[in-house]
């Protein structure tokens, strides 16, 4: 009887979204962006007030049904996670960006791989983030630590010593993953309610959520072309 309260209570729709969003492999995704973290990344900056977002994606997603339940949700935000918002400067977001682009090994032969740091000794694909509120570029031509080549805000180029705020999971903000540079930074926020929770919150309080065509970022291949 409980497991059957239980898993009536998980498949129970609390929201709907305009269409269904299901992930794809974890190299498409980072190449191409997902709506799933575009998603979740609004409620982020919807809860945090923070100019701009990022979030990672578990080793394993679920996705979301246009009609939402809760085990879409905690299939698909599998981190007991809260919020955290940092004051970051324009070095400090793209070293972030720049730190995200380690994910991509090129091979001799030209093709795109997932760099082996993020799958041995163990998967650690939660260690790339996706970011919002930016528009930023990777070029995998260029060697690592130098393949963002575009980094903009509302049309303007980010600059060094510009200051923005930007929500993360508390996990990040300890500088977790090769981002130990944002430990240096000023917390400004903290939101205690767990990340899960405020998705829930979030398909809750709308009737249906529009999921937008189009992506913050891009990634030129070693061939010269646009993923």
């Amino acid at each position: 009887r409980l497991y059957a309260d239980l898993s009536a209570w998980l498949d129970r729709p609390i929201g709907r979204l305009s269409r269904p969003i299901w992930p794809e492999s974890r190299l498409a995704m980072a190449l191409h962006g997902t709506p799933i973290a575009d998603f979740i990344n609004r409620v982020q900056l919807s809860a945090s007030g923070a100019q701009v977002s990022c979030t990672s994606l578990g080793n394993d997603v679920r996705g979301f049904d246009s009609a939402v339940t809760v085990r879409d949700v905690v299939a698909s935000y599998v981190f007991s996670n809260t919020l955290a918002v940092l004051e970051v400067t324009g070095a400090v977001l793209r070293q972030a960006l720049e730190q995200c682009a380690t994910y991509f090994a090129v091979t001799e032969d030209g093709r795109v791989e997932i760099a082996e740091p993020f799958v041995k000794p163990k998967q650690a694909h939660y260690n790339y983030d996706y970011f919002s509120g930016v528009q930023y570029r990777f070029d995998l031509r260029r060697p690592v630590g130098s393949r963002v080549t575009a980094l903009t805000r509302d049309g303007r180029p980010v600059d060094g010593g510009d200051r923005l705020t930007l929500a993360m999971n508390n996990y990040r903000a300890t500088g977790a993953g090769g981002f130990d540079f944002y430990t240096r930074c000023r917390r400004v926020g903290e939101i205690q309610t767990e990340v899960s929770e405020l998705i829930l919150d979030y398909l809750g309080a709308h009737d249906v959520i529009g999921i937008p065509d189009g992506r913050p970022y891009a990634v030129v291949l070693p061939d010269g072309r646009e993923a």
